[in-house]
């Protein structure tokens, strides 16, 4: 199995954008040459001679869809493949809207939102950038950078916990992206791991698709949407989402990767919305076993995640200056 997952997501045989623009795709097994015409785009396919899969490419706008990055009910996200001003080969990720709802209104709209968000946000070093958006035949598609790494649950899955320092750093950096998007009228609303991805040069942040504007978010009412392991308890008892929600949902996250397990297990999650919408918890934060995390990140992360809105920090910057606080201690004892 993990031969065909080698050749389904990382290819023996690099197809060319010039290979393809003539309607060619090389076996990743054998390099038979297979006629696109004849296949499925966004699917896998055996090749007729080694019988191996491919996955099959599709063209949307100026880019290969390629390789599939992941993706969920709103959306699909693939590397994509083009060629830049120099005539050189890039890669972007690619969003498009699942293939059995592209033509849904609801998702359509959802799409364009999220673009019209992320080009209101504009460039900052730790939120992957648009490149490009636009409709094709119907069909509108969101390209933004490339980010090269793992996504921090994937790297959570692979060692099991995250040292301490470098979820300092993560969270600076994330910080830095809350802040950013705040100051440009916007609340992420979807911080996870499954979101953050983890360059050579820091964490980066993607995925706005549930992001809103802030007024918006203030009114929001009983939106379940995000994961229930993060998001934060005001959303589904119809407070209201402002920057301490942010703060909320990155509190869940470092404790997630810290200790190795979520605040609330998998088995909590049906119990989650009648404990939260009668303002109650399972169990305080001091209850909870943090033996894998050291006293002075728990201090922070119990006040990140407190159930009462405004019992927490109120704005990124008081956050950022603990988690600085606490990285220069620790230089200095060193």
């Amino acid at each position: 199995m993990s031969g065909l997952l080698k050749r389904i997501f990382g290819s023996k045989s690099e197809n060319t954008i010039e290979t393809l623009n003539r309607g060619i795709l090389v076996c990743e097994n054998c390099s038979r040459k297979l006629n696109l015409e004849h296949f499925e785009p966004l699917s896998l396919q055996a090749c007729p001679s080694c019988k191996e899969p491919n996955f099959i490419p599709m063209l949307i706008g100026a880019y290969w869809l390629e390789k599939p990055l992941g993706g969920g009910g709103m959306g699909a996200v693939y590397r994509g493949s083009y060629v830049d001003d120099n005539g050189d080969k890039c890669y972007c990720a690619v969003k498009i809207l699942p293939r059995d709802h592209k033509d849904s209104p609801h998702l359509i709209l959802n799409l364009q939102k999220e673009i019209d968000t992320m080009n209101s946000i504009g460039a900052h070093p730790s939120i992957a950038s648009v490149i490009n958006s636009g409709e094709v035949n119907g069909e509108i598609y969101l390209a933004t950078q490339f980010l090269e790494g793992d996504r921090l649950d994937i790297k959570l899955a692979r060692q099991g916990k995250i040292a301490e320092d470098e979820v300092i750093l993560t969270a600076l950096r994330m910080l830095s992206a809350l802040t950013h998007i705040y100051k440009c009228g916007y609340l992420f609303r979807d911080m996870k791991p499954q979101n953050i991805i983890m360059t050579e040069y820091g964490a980066c942040l993607f995925d706005f698709g549930i992001s809103l504007e802030v007024d918006e978010a203030l009114e929001a009412q009983n939106n379940a949407q995000g994961s229930a392991l993060y998001y934060p308890p005001e959303r589904l008892s119809g407070e209201g989402e402002r920057p301490n929600s942010e703060i909320y949902s990155l509190g869940m996250v470092m404790y997630h990767v810290l200790s190795g397990s979520p605040y609330f297990t998998a088995k909590d999650i049906e119990t989650i919305t009648q404990l939260n919408v009668r303002k109650s918890r399972l169990m305080k934060p001091k209850d909870k076993n943090r033996k894998d995390i050291s006293e002075d990140m728990s201090v922070i992360i119990e006040r990140m995640i407190l159930r009462d809105p405004y019992e927490r920090y109120q704005n990124f910057a008081d956050v950022e200056s603990a988690l600085i606080d606490t990285l220069q201690r620790r230089l200095q004892q060193s």
